[in-house]
């Protein structure tokens, strides 16, 4: 699920860095699974023993965030849709994960 006040913003940027890389514009959706597959290939995400103590709170009707106990930082974000319930990857998100592409290991991986 996309924020779309946050959408054109996101896709600038995108346009901005990848443009190159991919030879065309892409749709966000599959930019997106293309950052979630690069981030879990640099780094495993983390097990059920972790997930299960995470706290899932409301920060909007319909939209919550799982956090750490104790923390007020969002780790995952979820929106309720009437499809049933969607990720949510915010602007900072995208940022974030633009940078994982800088990773050198993952720059190894695309070496012949």
């Amino acid at each position: 699920m996309f924020d779309h006040s946050q959408l054109l913003r996101g896709k600038t940027a995108q346009n901005r860095r990848f443009h190159a890389c991919f030879g065309q514009q892409c749709y966000s959706e599959e930019l997106y699974g293309f950052f979630y597959a690069a981030d879990a290939l640099i780094a495993p995400p983390p097990g059920a023993d972790v997930l299960e103590r995470f706290e899932f709170v409301e920060i909007a009707p319909g939209r919550y965030a799982a956090r750490q106990p104790g923390s007020s930082r969002n780790f995952h974000e979820l929106r309720q849709t009437p499809e049933g319930w969607k990720d949510v990857l915010p602007l900072n998100g995208v940022i974030g994960m633009a940078h994982t592409l800088d990773n050198p290991t993952l720059a190894k991986l695309g070496q012949p």
